[in-house]
């Protein structure tokens, strides 16, 4: 059984080392370079186990049988992780690890968000499965004829020595690669025995006042005037001065696009106007964030980073796998100020139990659409998504009309594999919208995202009509940015796809309303991330308290050197400052490398020439990151008790 598993892994080693993916581009730019270490490094962790049952089969001839019986989960389970673990990396760039099933199973394993992409790629996805189904149905068939002719397996101490020579030279083959390289290579085994053996727990730092200092000096903006204020809650501080109570709060409409694509936008690239009339219109009459940043890949990270100001923890994802944890919430705080607080859902609003903490944080959560069932979750089109956004808009402002609201949307309509052929309209009109954009996607990746990147458009252009005719249009702000971007075709060297490089990070925001309340239209070309819109809104609403919110207001006054942008994802750390980006490995503070920001160029480990960044910067940011993640771990955030509802 063990060399069944062992042939599917090389097969779909194989595959994932020398394909290509959704993109069309390869998964590995010349792979031999990293594949015989990759097979040495699978091999070795497929073997080493089959060692050790055969030599319980000589020492314990008893238990035979049942050795025999349980050999078949165990090698059928490595069978199926290794060729998971392939498939994420190739759909979401992230391995398969306790955190990974943690946030996709429970929460949306048969949600559109998985199935479609999955069906998009159907070759692929019905070679996987034939090649999981191929290997349990011949270690089936060995345990069946072991069972009934009581087979009993050549046994010879100087083969079981040859193959323990192999899996020790394996490892030395794997050794001699770097850290960070190793953590490319791994396998999944080794990624679940790390998490599970604790050799992949945060340390804690030396004393709680030195990383404390730590973390505030590297992850969050130097503001004069500002005051720490808990000393067992390290980052709680009290906002620099700024103007105080407001009178009558702005309504706040924050909408979160799913894979936002900056340069696929006309305002930040012109090639694309023809593609996006009305955001580029909305955009001339706003305040752009340019260099905008997600802190994080995919959505959780962005809808904790936008509601609760703060930071991807370095390996887990916060909103699943610490649900009784402590933190300061946007939304909550606007409750204190008289505000309603709703939230609507294109997509699984379940999705890495972020459902349970929408329904903490606000009145009223939209996500149930016609068609909906336990097993599999439809997605809203954009059309509908925006249709009950102003619906609910205008409800409220006839049964409430000086209530000041503040709406959170996440939307789905540009989710892969951009197409609105599977969205469900629960509405004639909205199915009407969308007809044109309901073809199934082609060929060209670019194009289709384009195609449904017009849709969204469309929609925006109608949201900016409507919001025009309120009566209190002129106290109300639009926010819109990325939940993340989206890799389409731009090339990434392999051992760097797993970092918050531009094609996953690199969205837009631009905040609209009055000048009175943002300032006159303008384009900001300074580092900024989704942790900065917390401090910015609760400015704009008058909330002068203490905050764990770890950005800096937008809309403040601040010199351009004290801005700053940090993105966190599990191989690998980014700091923006100044139009430069220091990456630095997860698994090796000193391997790091310095691009100038937002390039089209591609990109690799290979510095550009006059980066402000040095190795004493990446060991800083690399520390600052596990001692951030360390807080989370020890609740150590915010010190309010969670209320349930």
């Amino acid at each position: 059984m063990a060399l069944i598993a062992l042939c599917a892994r090389t097969v779909g080693l194989a595959w994932h080392y020398f394909g290509h993916d959704l993109s069309g581009q390869p998964l590995v730019v010349m792979p031999m370079t990293l594949f015989p270490a990759a097979f040495a490094y699978h091999c070795a962790v497929l073997i080493a186990p089959a060692l050790v049952l055969l030599l319980l089969w000589r020492l314990m001839p008893p238990l035979r049988g049942f050795m025999l019986i349980v050999t078949l989960p165990i090698f059928g389970a490595t069978l199926l992780i290794g060729q998971v673990d392939f498939e994420m990396m190739r759909l979401v760039g992230r391995k398969f690890s306790p955190s990974v099933f943690t946030t996709y199973v429970p929460h949306q394993a048969f949600s559109s968000e998985i199935i479609l992409p999955l069906r998009a790629d159907l070759a692929h996805t019905l070679g996987s499965l034939a090649l999981i189904l191929g290997g349990w149905s011949a270690m089936a068939a060995v345990l069946w004829r072991g069972l009934r002719a009581s087979l009993v397996p050549r046994w010879s101490w100087p083969w079981l020595a040859v193959l323990a020579g192999a899996v020790g030279y394996a490892l030395l083959v794997v050794a001699r690669y770097t850290p960070s390289s190793r953590a490319v290579l791994q396998p999944p085994e080794v990624t679940f025995y790390r998490h599970w053996s604790g050799a992949d727990q945060t340390q804690a730092p030396a004393t709680l006042a030195a990383g404390a200092e730590q973390v505030r000096a590297v992850l969050m903006p130097t503001i004069a005037g500002r005051q720490w204020t808990d000393e067992n809650h390290p980052l709680v501080h009290q906002p620099a001065e700024g103007k105080g109570a407001v009178v009558d709060p702005p309504d706040i409409i924050v909408i979160a696009v799913e894979s936002l694509h900056a340069p696929h936008l006309g305002y930040i690239n012109p090639a694309q106007r023809n593609v996006t009339p009305q955001f580029d219109a909305l955009a001339a009459r706003s305040v752009v964030f340019s260099s905008f940043i997600a802190n994080g890949y995919p959505s959780a990270p962005g809808f904790f980073a936008i509601n609760a100001g703060i930071l991807p923890h370095r390996t887990r994802t916060v909103s699943a796998e610490f649900p009784d944890g402590s933190f300061d919430a946007l939304p909550a705080r606007l409750k204190n100020l008289g505000y309603s607080r709703l939230a609507i859902w294109g997509g699984n609003a379940a999705m890495a139990n972020e459902l349970a903490w929408a329904k903490r944080w606000y009145d009223e959560v939209d996500y149930q659409i016609e068609g909906n069932r336990l097993e599999y979750h439809h997605s809203r089109g954009d059309a509908e998504t925006f249709r009950v956004l102003m619906d609910h808009i205008a409800r409220a402002d006839r049964a409430k009309p000086g209530q000041p609201q503040f709406i959170f949307v996440a939307t789905a309509g540009t989710h892969g594999p951009f197409s609105a052929a599977k969205a469900v309209f629960s509405r004639p009109e909205d199915r009407v919208e969308a007809a044109p954009f309901s073809a199934e996607a082609g060929e060209d990746r670019e194009d289709n995202y384009d195609h449904m990147l017009h849709l969204l458009d469309r929609q925006v252009g109608k949201l900016a009509e409507f919001l025009a005719t309120r009566p209190r249009h002129r106290n109300t702000v639009l926010v819109i940015c990325g939940d993340h971007s989206v890799s389409l075709s731009g090339k990434v060297s392999y051992d760097i796809r797993g970092f918050p490089v531009d094609g996953v990070v690199w969205t837009t925001a631009i905040m609209h309303g009055d000048a009175r309340l943002l300032g006159a239209p303008r384009v900001e070309t300074f580092p900024s991330s989704q942790v900065d819109l917390m401090p910015t809104l609760l400015a704009l609403a008058g909330d002068r308290s203490p905050t764990a919110a770890m950005g800096a207001d937008l809309l403040a006054p601040l010199p351009t050197e004290q801005r700053m942008a940090v993105a966190v994802r599990e191989e690998g750390y980014r700091i923006d400052r100044a139009g430069w980006s220091l990456f630095v490995s997860a698994a090796d503070p000193t391997d790091y490398f310095v691009h100038r920001a937002f390039q089209s160029a591609p990109r690799s480990r290979a510095s550009d020439v006059g980066g402000p960044f040095a190795a004493t910067d990446a060991r800083a940011l690399h520390s600052a990151a596990h001692t951030w993640s360390w807080l989370i771990e020890q609740n150590r955030v915010w010190p309010e008790v969670v209320s349930r509802p």
